[in-house]
């Protein structure tokens, strides 16, 4: 039997930023699985983010929800509950689906929590989304002053 060796955040990242989605997407998919079999929890929190992210960059962002609910949902477990980095980057992710599946109100509310937290690149995060999500209803306006406070 040969040894595969384990599929690393970095090597789905490089296929993703690449371009190479297919093999972003196999790499992802490999990620998952591993964590899946021997990986803790946040592994696989992490797991199912970039696939998520993979499958948001080939256009499938239902398939991209869906990967990050998963995410959520796990950090909501009694042993992640105290990861609050974790469960907001996970949250921030998921407002990013919403918008780029069609839910504007949704990802406004899920990114409003964390617009005036303490780490500047999480609140910055969070006020890109909801630049995203007020073009997506339309409200130039309101997505110039959002991008604005993310770039503050």
């Amino acid at each position: 039997m040969t040894h595969v060796a384990p599929i690393t955040r970095g090597e789905v990242l490089a296929a993703d930023r690449a371009g190479d989605l297919d093999t972003a997407l196999a790499l992802a998919h490999r990620l998952h699985l591993a964590a899946g079999q021997g990986g803790g929890l946040p592994d696989r929190v992490e797991a199912f983010r970039m696939l998520a992210r993979v499958l948001r960059h080939r256009g499938n962002p239902v398939g991209a929800r869906e990967a990050v609910s998963h995410a959520a949902r796990l950090t909501r477990l009694p042993r992640l509950r105290q990861e609050e980095r974790l469960a907001a980057s996970v949250t921030l992710d998921l407002a990013a689906c919403e918008v780029e599946a069609g839910d504007p109100m949704e990802a406004l509310q899920l990114a409003e929590r964390w617009h005036h937290d303490a780490d500047p690149k999480l609140a910055g995060r969070a006020w890109s989304v909801t630049g995203r999500a007020m073009l997506e209803r339309g409200d130039v306006d309101g997505a110039v002053s959002a991008f604005c406070n993310a770039a503050a």
